[in-house]
């Protein structure tokens, strides 16, 4: 996935060893691998096998090399055994995830990227495996809707090329600070059901999802939803700034939603752009 989607080569860098005797086989086993020589590893670990298969740490040097030499299916149940030993080794289930994405099953992969995030929330490697799986999956559901050639659907399409494609910049505290500012006057405007500070909170060039003939039948539609509910409550978790330029930023986070009538969660990207009067949203999707 564009180079970016990423695994740990190896969980030793932080997970040190505990017991020297049972660990010098297993370091030699890891130098080997880290020099590039993953059969003779691979050898060495095959004969350790009786005395190390206690060890998780074994079965996930393991899955390591096999995943390096495509031989997923070993992998698999290596990471799984791994799992079976540490149940709370988050770096297992990203790596699964990595597998899965090779093998082109995404869904596999989003399960096992939402396992390691449970276990591990602040685990940055999984958050940003996750967000480019989501943005494949999102770009693959346009390719399917754009078979009919809807215009709308196409710029969307293109646009998120674009953020998958982009380089990231860092974010500067007081950029962030707007943007987050901007999402939050967005937010509490359509929970207070003010429709006015909702529009506004839009880019006069904002393209709606084509189910929507322009943006006209987009603002009709949303003041006739929001007008006949009798309260609104959204809140956002996990947000996170993309910065793509000076005026062009994503906000992924996910949004629940509650009403009188509906109520929903769903993981959500704002592209929003920065005009004379603030960042507005020039873009909208649930991924």
């Amino acid at each position: 996935m564009n180079g970016r989607f990423k695994w740990l080569p190896a969980l030793f860098a932080v997970l040190l060893w505990q017991s020297a005797v049972q660990a010098a086989s297993l370091a030699e086993a890891r130098q080997l691998m880290d020099a590039g020589a993953d059969e003779q590893a691979l050898q060495m670990l095959r004969a350790l096998q009786d005395a190390e298969a206690g060890d998780y740490r074994f079965w996930f040097m393991r899955g390591v090399i096999e995943a390096r030499q495509k031989d997923f299916q070993s992998a698999i149940g290596h990471f799984r055994k791994a799992l079976e030993l540490r149940p709370t080794l988050a770096e297992a289930h990203n790596n699964l995830a990595v597998i899965y994405n090779e093998m082109g099953d995404l869904r596999g992969a989003i399960r096992e990227l939402e396992a390691s995030l449970e276990l591990n929330p602040d685990y940055a490697t999984a958050h940003e495996n996750i967000g480019d799986l989501y943005v494949k999956l999102a770009l693959e559901s346009y390719q399917r809707a754009m078979d009919g050639g809807d215009a709308a659907l196409i710029r969307r399409y293109q646009r998120l090329q674009h953020l998958r494609d982009a380089e990231v910049r860092p974010v500067a505290p007081g950029v962030y600070a707007s943007i987050t500012g901007a999402l939050e006057r967005w937010r509490t405007a359509w929970s207070a059901r003010d429709i006015d500070a909702y529009f506004a909170a839009y880019a006069p060039d904002f393209e709606p999802a084509g189910r929507f003939a322009d943006v006209g039948a987009w603002r009709r539609y949303k003041r006739r939803v929001i007008g006949r509910t009798s309260f609104i409550d959204v809140k956002l978790e996990d947000v996170r700034v993309l910065l793509l330029s000076d005026t062009r930023a994503v906000v992924d986070f996910i949004q629940f939603f509650r009403s009188d009538g509906y109520h929903s969660r769903d993981h959500k990207q704002l592209t929003l752009e920065k005009y004379r009067d603030g960042w507005k949203v020039v873009d909208e999707s649930v991924l």
